[in-house]
């Protein structure tokens, strides 16, 4: 099926082939524009491929350099707009990808050539089994809308491989569940792309080894990753990857649970975010020591430390110094106390103590 019209909606297609594109949306006229395609509960069966060809089923493409014929520079208002899969299935051949996304074109002299209007391509569901998901390159946005499987069949290749030829958009991949990732490879491969939503599932097939769960370059403005996953990454040159920033911000604002033990017969210090926020101190002191409440730390005005020193004393009786981390003691906690202290928005401070009971 090949399409090039404004509008069409595919309901309940079933599209095999033996070797070549099962279905092929592309623009190479210099206007006009694809827009609102739907695949809905459409079922693209490679598995009388004959390995011919290592095409991809479904190709999305905008050419604007008309098969070659523009001229470096000029201008393309032609494109792809929004293109939908909803609730469909991917059955894997020998060879080839689910997609293969091409918005743009480069020219024999080097130069890349592309619509005006940027591709938006949109996945709700589904179960896509094939040597990879998707190959994605130019200027569109890929979205996976609702819980996707991706099954890497036999794959010699990362699952998602971003930005090869040229920079990709916005691709949101967190709710893709990708499986079968072999030997040497990634989940994803991220090498060009303004945002790349990692998915929060990525698992190699069964022995794999030398797997990166997503690997990304330098040239990735930003790779955010969802908090919970339980894969690797890797950066190449200079990569950087974070945590999603609205998560970053949500999770900022919840005060730390934790319990840090103590047993150290020397001063040390306690910093907000790495100890604690409750501690207890079990030394056996042998000479007063101090624990400095460092100031450096993530802590903000409000935040608070309960500290109880539940350690004995050899000889003594000797006192545990609670500093408010310029040396100036805040509390000496002798055996079976306890103390509170409260961030101010500027130091540590005093809030209260007592003796612990049983």
């Amino acid at each position: 099926m090949t399409c090039s019209i404004m509008d069409c909606l595919v309901i309940d297609g079933h599209f095999t082939d033996t070797g070549s594109y099962l279905v092929r949306v592309s623009n190479n006229r210099s206007s006009g524009l694809i827009h609102n395609l739907r695949f809905v509960r459409c079922i693209f069966d490679r598995s009388q491929d004959l390995g011919v060809l290592p095409q991809a089923s479904i190709n999305i493409a905008s050419d604007p350099t008309n098969n070659g014929k523009a001229e470096p520079g000029s201008l393309s208002i032609g494109g792809i707009g929004d293109v939908y899969f909803e609730d469909c299935k991917h059955i894997a051949g020998s060879t080839g990808a689910c997609f293969d996304i091409d918005i743009g074109k480069k020219l024999t002299d080097g130069t890349w050539l592309e619509p005006t209007s940027r591709a938006r391509v949109y996945i709700s569901g589904g179960d896509w089994n094939a040597q990879q998901f998707a190959t994605i390159d130019g200027k569109v946005d890929l979205t996976v809308l609702q819980p996707t499987r991706a099954h890497s069949v036999g794959s010699t290749g990362h699952a998602v491989r971003i930005g090869f030829d040229y920079r990709a958009g916005v691709i949101d991949l967190r709710k893709l569940e990708i499986t079968g990732v072999p030997s040497g490879y990634g989940g994803v491969r991220a090498i060009n792309a303004e945002k790349v939503y990692a998915p929060l599932s990525i698992k190699q097939v069964p022995g794999a080894t030398g797997v990166v769960g997503i690997w990304s370059d330098s040239t990735v403005d930003h790779t955010y990753l969802p908090s919970g996953i339980e894969y690797a990454t890797g950066t190449k040159s200079a990569g950087t990857m974070e945590v999603e920033p609205v998560v970053a911000a949500a999770t900022a604002l919840i005060p730390p649970r934790g319990l840090t033990y103590t047993d150290s017969d020397v001063a040390t210090g306690w910093q907000w975010g790495q100890h604690g926020p409750s501690i207890i101190d079990r030394t056996l002191l042998t000479a007063n020591r101090s624990r400095n409440l460092i100031l450096a730390g993530t802590q903000r005005t409000g935040d608070v430390f309960e500290i109880a020193r539940t350690g004995g004393d050899t000889g003594g009786p000797w006192v545990l110094n609670v500093t408010n981390g310029v040396g100036a003691v805040l509390a000496a906690l002798a055996t079976q106390r306890w103390a509170r202290f409260v961030w101010t928005g500027t130091a540590w401070a005093l809030l209260a103590q007592g003796a612990l009971t049983a």
